[in-house]
């Protein structure tokens, strides 16, 4: 499995996400999917490991990343502190908490939105999902609406979805025309 794109000199980039926490076993790329949108990206493992980056605060153009992803991973038995220290360094930064629901603390959307949640991603992430996701974030860049935004998600995933299909055909055709060209 290749390693997703990583943009150098994340603190340079006006539009950037920044991501928290083990994404290894992620079926969907996140740093693949905020490409797609136009977002750098950048991938710390721990938040200590945030902290230590230059990237971690501001730059002297006030550039901050357009959102980070906060991995369940990243607490050792709470995410709640690396949220809080999020929010506190980038009060204009969409946070996008991802963990697995049912845990054993349920906290409603409401609690989470007062703690600067902008959303939440259920892990395993799923693709449609996360693209949305992005679509408000990039929506919120732009100043468009959430409709807009969501249709921009929408529109990206059946183009995602398109070039997948012709891909494959590709391939089976190649496959087709090598074993035809093998029994003849």
């Amino acid at each position: 499995m290749s390693s997703p794109k990583v943009t150098p000199n994340l603190a340079l980039s006006v539009f950037s996400v920044v991501l928290i926490g083990d994404f290894s076993r992620e079926r969907v790329k996140p740093a693949e999917v905020a490409n797609e949108f136009g977002f750098g990206s950048e991938l710390f493992s721990s938040m200590v490991e945030f902290d230590a980056a230059p990237t971690s605060k501001p730059n002297e153009l006030g550039n901050s990343p357009v959102a980070v992803l906060l991995h369940e991973s990243v607490g050792t038995t709470d995410w709640l502190e690396p949220l809080l220290l999020l929010t506190e360094q980038f009060p204009q930064t969409k946070v996008i908490l991802c963990r697995r629901f049912g845990a054993s603390t349920v906290e409603t959307p409401a609690d989470l939105a007062a703690l600067g949640v902008f959303l939440t991603l259920r892990l395993p992430l799923q693709e449609n999902e996360l693209r949305q996701a992005f679509g408000f974030v990039w929506a919120g860049v732009q100043g468009k609406s959430s409709d807009e935004a969501t249709g921009v998600g929408e529109q990206l995933a059946a183009m995602s979805r398109n070039l997948r299909r012709e891909a494959q055909s590709e391939v089976a055709s190649q496959e087709t025309t090598k074993s035809g060209t093998k029994a003849g």
